[in-house]
């Protein structure tokens, strides 16, 4: 009995050999050597990607994906070479009937599947699973150093659109804090605490925000390579309590003044026009670099973006510029507007203006801080190392140049009826007139 149940047997597989005989085309769709030119493929996109350091892909692939790939493959492999697992009885018996899609049919839609699906995640995914977290920031802090241009333009493609909505979140929280601080005491001065945002669970664009785009040294690099994109990363992000924020921030803007960085420089050299007809509020949408800095005013006051411009603006006055012993002229003062003092100066002016401005909407009773004394300070040292050659020098010219915007922002003040920097403004006035009534003629 088995021997005959053995030859059943026999002649049923016989006759589906015979059925996938008629089934088998003269010119298969797909063959062996189509399969190796798609590993070929393979290999190539790999190697172009690591020879030019750009390996971000990878990190798109979690264990899951990769497994899917990988049972992808060894079904295609399986399909093409399905001859060979036939005659060793590893067969699926609805490819040997006749009428039905062939194994090689097969094999070609899955390597279809497979490229479409590899295309899709290399070049339009662009998202990366949390398991790579780990692996995605140690990636991104090796370019710092090693490809600063590759990091930004990945940051820019994958995450800024991200960050900007973790930002969002982070001063929506944030201003809740305050306004609960200011309902349990109008004049409380406590101010929400510190908080660092990387934790175990926490997204990848929070773990990039704080261990990537805060880092000091991403910060400098940055710069060199593309000056605004610090600034566009974080310009609206109001938080000064995030650790390390405040301390990168004042870095991006000293390492700019130093660097005399074209950007800085031609916003706050050239013109400025008034918006409409107040004689209050300068229009900046000639400068994309200034319309960034300013878009929000919480932003250059909560992070003291002031006290970065003030600080390189003493120590250039401080250290000496030979600039200000000459005397003027026109065309000395591209040089003039290109020093450290005269970019504090005009910075300070646009941002008096828009946080005038601001106190006045919000209708809030606030003294906000401003180390205004910088003023009296960098005049000092400028009248003391330039005594002899003071008159008609470009250090005569800031003195006037800084009581003029004195008066100037008291006018402004007057007419939003908003008195918070008056007194302050009347003591430098009155020093520096002390100062230069003792200067020489």
């Amino acid at each position: 009995m088995e021997f005959i149940s053995l030859a059943i047997k026999k002649q049923k597989h016989m006759g589906l050999q015979k059925k996938e005989c008629s089934n088998t085309p003269i010119h298969p769709l797909m063959t062996s050597s189509d399969f190796l030119v798609l590993i070929t493929i393979l290999l190539a996109i790999v190697s172009t990607a690591i020879a030019n350091n750009k390996m971000i892909w990878i990190y798109k692939f979690s264990r899951f994906s990769i497994i899917t790939y990988i049972l992808i493959m060894i079904a295609i492999n399986y399909f093409i070479f399905f001859p060979w697992y036939e005659q060793r009885g590893i067969y699926i018996e609805r490819l040997m009937i006749k009428g039905s899609p062939m194994a090689a049919t097969w094999g070609y839609i899955l390597s279809l599947v497979f490229i479409f699906l590899l295309i899709w995640k290399i070049a339009i995914y662009r998202h990366f699973p949390s398991s790579n977290k780990a692996k995605l920031i140690s990636y991104y802090k090796s370019l710092i150093n090693s490809n600063i241009n590759v990091l930004t333009e990945y940051l820019q493609t994958y995450h800024l659109e991200e960050i900007e909505k973790l930002i969002t979140k982070i001063n929506k929280s944030y201003n809740e804090q305050n306004n609960a601080l200011q309902e349990e005491s109008p004049w409380n001065d406590e101010q929400p605490t510190k908080n660092k945002l990387q934790k175990k669970n926490t997204p990848i664009e929070t773990a990039i925000f704080n261990e990537v785009i805060l880092n000091k040294t991403f910060v400098i690099k940055s710069v060199e390579h593309d000056s605004t994109f610090f600034l566009k990363c974080v310009h609206r992000c109001i938080n000064a309590n995030i650790v390390g924020f405040k301390n990168v921030v004042e870095v991006y803007f000293r390492t700019m003044i130093r660097q005399k960085n074209s950007h800085l420089l031609e916003g706050l050299k050239g013109p400025l026009n008034y918006k409409g007809n107040q004689d209050i509020e300068y229009r900046l949408d000639d400068s994309p670099f200034l319309t960034l800095l300013f878009t929000k005013t919480e932003f250059v006051y909560n992070l003291e973006v002031f006290r970065a411009f003030g600080e390189e603006a003493f120590r250039e006055s401080s250290l000496g510029n030979s600039i200000f012993s000459e005397q003027t002229n026109e065309w000395r003062d591209n040089k003039y507007q290109s020093t450290a003092v005269f970019q504090f100066l005009r910075f300070t002016d646009i941002f008096i203006r828009r946080l005038l401005l601001s106190i006045k909407k919000d209708n809030k009773p606030q003294d906000p801080y401003l180390n205004l004394y910088y003023f009296k300070m960098i005049c000092s040292n400028l009248i003391e190392n330039h005594t002899i050659h003071y008159a008609n020098s470009y250090a005569e010219k800031y003195v006037n140049d800084v009581v003029h915007n004195i008066n100037t922002w008291i006018h402004v003040m007057e007419k939003l009826r908003i008195n918070i920097f008056e007194v302050r403004l009347l003591k430098i006035y009155a020093q520096l007139a002390e100062e230069l009534a003792e200067t020489p003629d």
